[in-house]
């Protein structure tokens, strides 16, 4: 008799935990699986493990053919990677033959962005990197490379101004792609 009750509560227990494991999987699903789901309803599309969205009227090839004909164009390109927790941006603008390319990368995991922005005209050009940590307020626009003749120091505040309102626009978008939810807190939590 002790062993059939013995054999009676392993099965309850075994059926016990096999409610709770399919209660988990099915009412609260993944990190990866809420973040996948949110992506898509937000417009994204997988390609090559990279999810992605073209925020401009302009398609990368239509851009680069408006280059070719001498025609300004403008080229947004947003981009999350499941892997890494990273959300990246890249626009792209070409006006009167300068071409300004811009690189934002928020990384969810250590809750900062970085950047890269390179202008470049008549094959003089400027590039500058940096940093925002939106823990601590801190932004960092440093000139990196250029024809040191073509911008003075006032130019290169002015430049690195407008970046950091792009920085500032697309830390907020970082949020805004998760807000009610709280996966940004999952993620960053995940490698802590």
């Amino acid at each position: 008799m002790n062993i059939l009750n013995n054999k009676k509560i392993w099965i309850i227990l075994f059926i016990i935990v096999l409610l709770i494991l399919l209660i988990k999987i099915f009412f609260f699903p993944s990190t990866n699986k809420q973040i996948k789901k949110i992506l898509k309803n937000d417009g994204f599309r997988l390609e090559s493990d990279i999810y992605t969205k073209q925020t401009s009227k302009l398609s990368r090839d239509e851009y680069y053919d408006n280059i070719d004909n001498n025609i300004n164009s403008y080229n947004e390109t947003m981009y999350f990677d499941i892997n890494t927790y990273e959300l990246k941006k890249v626009s792209m603008d070409y006006y009167n033959g300068m071409t300004i390319t811009l690189n934002l990368n928020y990384s969810y995991e250590d809750e900062y962005v970085s950047f890269t922005y390179e202008a470049t005209e008549n094959k003089k050009g400027a590039l500058f990197t940096g940093d925002y940590y939106s823990s601590g307020d801190t932004f960092e626009c440093r000139l990196m490379d250029s024809n040191k003749d073509i911008l003075s120091k006032t130019n290169q505040q002015t430049i690195c101004n407008t970046i950091e309102k792009e920085v500032n626009h697309f830390y907020d978008e970082s949020q805004d792609l998760f807000k009610n939810t709280n996966l940004i807190n999952k993620i960053s939590k995940i490698y802590n």
